[in-house]
């Protein structure tokens, strides 16, 4: 007797129909093995790269590293800010337009490192915390 909720080896292949292939049950599969909060989006991914950036900067780095820190980390704050306003989150919205202007390549703040550190902590924290909280409904990687 078979368990219903195992998993079949092989996803199924996509149907040819006049020449075309059709959408498979690919989808389908996917969706029901593999729910979408487990699966990261590009923009998750983008969050996470930001943060081990911010990780790295406890090393001695050239001065040039943290400028592409800056653009990194500013980037990713500001879309994750509108993604948070498009959720209605506007606690992360504020945290994340605060760490825009921390972070600004354009007008940059001139901070001792000492003071960089726990900011650098904090940001990495916070971008990492904030993928499952303003996930939208019905979000896939499709």
């Amino acid at each position: 007797m078979s368990n219903p909720k195992t998993i079949p080896e092989t996803p199924p292949k996509p149907v040819p129909h006049n020449g075309w292939v059709q959408k498979c049950d690919l989808d389908d599969y996917l969706d029901r093995h593999f729910p979408v909060p487990a699966r990261l989006t590009g923009f998750d991914i983008a969050r996470v790269l930001a943060a081990g950036m911010l990780f790295l900067a406890f090393g001695r780095w050239p001065y040039g590293y943290y400028t592409i820190l800056r653009w990194a980390v500013c980037t990713v704050a500001v879309f994750s800010a509108f993604q948070a306003f498009a959720v209605a989150r506007k606690a992360w919205t504020w945290i994340f337009g605060t760490m825009a202007v921390v972070f600004n390549p354009l007008a940059p703040i001139y901070l001792a490192r000492r003071i960089w550190t726990p900011l650098d902590i904090a940001a990495a924290v916070v971008l990492v915390l904030s993928i499952p909280s303003l996930r939208t409904p019905g979000a896939s990687r499709r």
